[in-house]
């Protein structure tokens, strides 16, 4: 399976859990209030954050990256001008459309990584992405992300990006074991349903970068790092929160 089909497949499994993993919250468990709540709180810790970096001066636009169904579109659309939401999943983008269809300044778009090429350098005031590149299988194209995030900005934008700087092997293969078991018993013929329900196995990838090449990123394109936000998460993960802006 592709990513893309990966992620058309959980967004009608169980697209909140998948967008915010949170193990109470699996089956369908997720209030969509309280789902669209958890977004509105990051977005404005984090655009508080950037507020005291003196960052983003503008407010026109903002780039949604790995939106899924639109967890930060209520709180980024509010605070912008226009909101547009990129996603690999066009499943997952066709119920962003139906969850934000009265939010006028919305646009949601499919295509993920690959729309990034086409859109216009210096389009947007602020990116914006939560739980979405340690998802992405090639440590290549996460860091090529990174560089096309610099480049979308706008002078004195803000781009702000959370990735993984490090998981533990032993918490690695956790993940890349329940996903091969996930993908094997699929191509044995296990609907995914089951897969998702009864046993619980998930195709996610869980990948990381390393900071002192996601600062080198960011400087090949002349972004510079405000801040890096350095908190633990999962089991033993080493979360980064980065900060970015592009100079005039």
């Amino acid at each position: 399976m592709t990513l893309e089909q990966d992620w058309d497949e959980l967004a009608r499994l169980d697209p909140l859990w998948s967008i915010l993993s949170f193990p109470d919250k699996r089956l369908g468990r997720w209030d969509e209030q309280e789902f669209l709540a958890t977004g509105r709180a990051q977005v404005e810790r984090h655009l508080a954050h950037g507020r005291a970096l003196g960052h983003p001066q503008g407010h026109g636009a903002a780039l949604d990256f790995g939106c899924g169904v639109g967890r930060l579109a209520p709180a980024l659309s509010d605070a912008f001008g226009s909101y547009c939401g990129l996603d690999i999943s066009e499943e997952m983008v066709a119920q962003a459309r139906r969850l934000h269809a009265t939010r006028s300044n919305c646009t949601f778009v499919g295509g993920g990584g690959a729309v990034l090429d086409r859109l216009p350098e210096r389009s947007f005031d602020l990116v914006f992405t939560l739980y979405v590149l340690q998802h992405v299988p090639r440590r290549t194209t996460i860091t090529s992300y990174v560089r096309s995030f610099v480049r979308l900005l706008r002078p004195e934008g803000l781009a702000v990006f959370q990735l993984p700087e490090h998981i533990p092997p032993a918490e690695k293969l956790l993940y890349d074991a329940r996903r091969a078991a996930y993908l094997g018993l699929q191509r044995a013929g296990a609907p995914s349903a089951f897969l998702h329900r009864a046993l619980r196995l998930s195709p996610m990838v869980m990948n990381f970068v390393p900071e002192a090449e996601v600062v080198a990123a960011v400087g090949d394109v002349g972004g510079v790092v405000l801040d890096v936000e350095r908190v633990p998460g999962g089991m033993a993960i080493r979360d980064r929160t980065y900060y970015v802006t592009r100079g005039g």
